[in-house]
């Protein structure tokens, strides 16, 4: 990486001195290249070859010739925004941070470059050709991020076709189940029907009292099921914490009750994992209701995690401040399980997915499946599901102290656990948890340490970055429009 930041590095100073010397270039001088240019599409177009003398004259100087000048100036700015936008994306930063940087960059460079030539003899400083070299590096970093995207793609198809993968290791599938009888038989049948088929379900009932019990009898005598009947109710955490103690497997999974996986989830899953030689491989989900029917075909970019996800999953940062990662998407390596175990109880926010996916994230190597392989039942009774707190409260005070409240109860678990984290992370434990308690003192503005909120949300996409900031540190601002719009609902 640092090999590709010294060459683009060298390939955009020499864009840079490309451009000087042609603005620095006296106005005769810059006509008569522009001319020559004229004169070989006059000769190319029929229509204007056989035109008269006098008449491709003037045609060449008021029309070809500011054409070829402009059309110069967009192309150059063009690579430089190619160039620009392909060494800021060697920088781990949301695109759209990337973006702004090679814009900045490319916009200011023209801005100079236009009053350089107010010294130059002839020419001239004109507004409109800082524009147009502006949407020229605008259209360079889109270009940019398009080849960045091919690439990538390129690579891992080109990794997946060389790549003679073991697909034989056994997978442990955890499912946790209570009062689940309306659904579970059908997920059971979709783990039953993978094209992976070379796993174990392990099944915890947590002290049903509906007809699950009886349903998960039916599976007793099959060779790849093992059912634990809990005699003592665990919780829904508890639930998954004494499958992940049952894990015999190199590989687990996590499974609700009440979805259905689509029949490739499983071997799509370690293909990812043992292509790239990651420690745990999360997704995306199909939202669906009840009976199945899609109402959203993407779970991460309705929560608006997406881009987030995208930029930051081999980061330990994407997991940090709130959970990105949904647990029944996930396949993890068990030698984490150690470190894992036993998860935290003191903060209801930090539940099972949450936890596992931020010790893998600090101590392992992650990867993002970006298509849904699980159709997520949206049913009313769900655990953890689509809600967000922006529907279910009514007040932006609901809001912002639900979002703290989590906040400080995230930062409380990290502090007693920190044995798990680095010692500069410790640190930032710290002050994260003293900026948010000091929130729940201020109702309606803060304008004290700013620059820990800066350090958290750094990794947010511009619009979740400015909402954050507005709600937690200038409340005032927002919730007389909020609290309004709400007000007859």
């Amino acid at each position: 990486m640092k090999k590709t930041r010294v060459i683009l590095l060298i390939l955009i100073i020499l864009n840079c001195i490309t451009i000087f010397r042609f603005s620095n270039q006296e106005a005769d001088i810059s006509k008569n290249s522009s001319g020559r240019v004229a004169n070989i599409v006059v000769q190319i177009i029929p229509s204007l070859r056989n035109m008269p003398e006098a008449e491709q004259e003037i045609v060449k100087s008021q029309i070809l010739q500011p054409i070829v000048r402009k059309t110069a100036h967009y192309l150059i700015y063009t690579s430089l925004g190619i160039l620009t936008m392909s060494y800021a994306l060697t920088y781990k930063r949301m695109t759209y941070q990337n973006g702004i940087i090679a814009q900045l960059f490319g916009s200011l460079y023209a801005t100079t470059d236009e009053i350089h030539q107010l010294f130059v003899k002839g020419r001239s400083c004109e507004f409109r050709d800082v524009c147009l070299d502006s949407l020229g590096i605008f259209t360079g970093i889109i270009i940019a991020i398009l080849i960045f995207k091919l690439i990538k793609k390129y690579k891992n198809n080109k990794k997946l076709d060389n790549l003679n993968i073991d697909m034989s290791e056994k997978v442990d599938v955890l499912v946790a189940t209570y009062n689940g009888e309306k659904y579970i038989k059908q997920q059971i049948e979709s783990l039953l029907n993978q094209t992976y088929k070379n796993i174990q379900i392990y099944i915890s009932d947590d002290c049903s009292t509906d007809g699950t019990r009886q349903i998960l009898k039916e599976y007793e005598n099959n060779n790849r099921i093992k059912i634990f009947y809990q005699e003592k109710n665990l919780g829904y955490v508890g639930n998954f914490e004494f499958l992940l103690h049952q894990v015999k497997s190199n590989l687990y999974m996590l499974c609700d009750q009440d979805d259905v996986w689509k029949k490739e989830k499983i071997e799509k899953s370690v293909e990812k994992l043992k292509s790239e030689d990651l420690d745990l491989v999360f997704g995306d989900l199909e939202i669906v209701d009840e009976n199945l029917n899609t109402i959203y075909s993407s779970y991460n970019k309705y929560m608006h995690m997406s881009e987030k996800i995208e930029n930051y999953y081999q980061d330990y940062r994407l997991q940090y401040l709130y959970n990105c990662m949904t647990g029944c998407t996930m396949l993890s390596k068990r030698k984490y399980l150690d470190k894992i175990l036993p998860l935290p109880k003191n903060s209801k926010y930090m539940i099972h997915d949450y936890w596992i996916g931020l010790i893998v994230s600090l101590n392992g190597k992650v990867g993002y499946l970006n298509t849904p392989y699980i159709l997520y039942r949206q049913h009313g009774k769900n655990q953890v599901g689509t809600k967000k707190a922006s529907k279910t409260c009514k007040k932006l005070k609901e809001i912002r102290d639900f979002s703290i409240d989590i906040r400080i109860g995230v930062f409380e678990t990290y502090i007693e656990n920190e044995d798990i984290f680095p010692e500069k992370l410790r640190k930032q434990n710290e002050k994260a948890l003293e900026y948010f308690k000091m929130l729940k003192t201020k109702e309606n503005f803060n304008f004290k340490k700013w620059n820990i909120f800066f350090e958290l949300y750094k990794t947010e996409t511009f619009t979740q970055f400015v909402k954050n900031f507005m709600v937690l540190n200038l409340p005032f601002f927002v919730k007389i429009v909020f609290d309004n719009v709400h007000k007859n609902d």
